[in-house]
């Protein structure tokens, strides 16, 4: 999407950003960023999302872990595990990478609290806890490190989507939210 529209609009400078897990939102609500890819469940009020695409979430787990035996971990026994803590400023992004709405009245129980993806991968690896996340991403950052990821049947796909501030009607941003969508139904 970006290689498409830097092509269609050579005068617009780009500047990237990559944002945290603090901030679900990539700076759009403190309009530190016009546009976003945004990923998961999140607080999102004042923002017009356009859907890209969904994939399946599962279990990122130390490859000795005894369910990493397994083909894929049901919900009842991914609950009870220790959880590496991602946190932020917005409690629907918190609830939904521990998957509150499958522990009912049971919080989470909370192994380490990390704030970058290295720490993430690091403190799986290190056996300290598991963590939700989605394969391509496991088998990106963690595989060297012997993390391994297991489907977890039952849970919500992680969704994709192009972010834009409500009301900002500038072309150019249209321009890239309609960019980002098209490139996928082209590809």
């Amino acid at each position: 999407a970006v290689e498409r529209f830097t092509a269609e609009h050579p005068q617009v400078e780009l500047q990237i950003h990559f944002g945290s897990f603090l901030d679900p939102l990539a700076g759009l609500r403190e309009n530190a960023a016009d546009v976003a890819f945004l990923y998961g469940e999140f607080e999102h009020d004042g923002i017009e999302l356009h859907y890209l695409w969904s994939e399946p979430r599962g279990l990122a787990l130390a490859a000795g872990h005894p369910l990493a035996r397994r083909p894929e971990v049901s919900i009842a026994d991914f609950v009870r595990e220790p959880l590496i803590e991602v946190p932020s400023r917005d409690p629907v992004w918190n609830d939904y990478w521990i998957a509150a709405e499958h522990r009912g009245r049971e919080p989470a129980r909370k192994a380490a609290s990390v704030h970058t993806i290295d720490g993430l991968i690091e403190a799986i690896a290190m056996g300290l806890g598991v963590a939700l996340s989605v394969e391509p991403a496991v088998e990106a950052l963690g595989a060297v490190a012997g993390v391994v990821f297991r489907p977890v049947p039952g849970l919500a796909p992680l969704d994709v989507w192009v972010a834009q501030r409500q009301g900002d009607e500038r072309p150019v941003v249209a321009a890239f939210c309609d960019g980002a969508v098209a490139a996928l139904r082209t590809s």
